[in-house]
């Protein structure tokens, strides 16, 4: 028979890993769960599903959780409401100026585009008639 006695560090390192692995995934799932939901009962729930189904609770977990955090589902709100408002930032975009003080008009671009496609070469190409 085998004399096991130098492998038993190893397996308690094994087992420590584990531990610490699957408290740190339930820990992980309490704060997702606070993050994307005000509800303690959902906070207790996904917890507790990590802490009983280690691996599968928290594929089960991530399937039922909700797909915004408050503070992203509040920035979309906000950006909701701030394109709704008339003179939001949609008629700010429309007015844009450049630094000589005239309306954008793409101009700049037309320009830009007849210009030869190569990066070293700065020669003027002809415009299609």
């Amino acid at each position: 028979m085998p004399n096991l006695t130098s492998l038993k560090p190893l397996l308690a390192i094994v087992i420590f890993y584990l531990l610490a692995f699957w408290l740190s995934l339930s820990y992980w799932a309490f704060r997702d769960a606070r993050e994307r939901s005000n509800s303690v009962l959902f906070h207790v729930f996904a917890t507790g599903l990590s802490l009983v189904l280690p691996i599968f609770g928290l594929f089960i977990y991530m399937i039922i959780r909700p797909p915004l955090t408050m503070a992203e589902r509040r920035a979309l709100e906000l950006e909701t409401q701030a394109l709704a408002e008339p003179g939001g930032p949609a008629r700010e975009v429309t007015q844009r100026t450049n630094r000589a003080g005239a309306l954008s008009s793409g101009a700049h671009r037309a320009r830009a585009k007849s210009r030869c496609p190569r990066m070293h070469c700065r020669r003027r190409m002809q415009r299609p008639r």
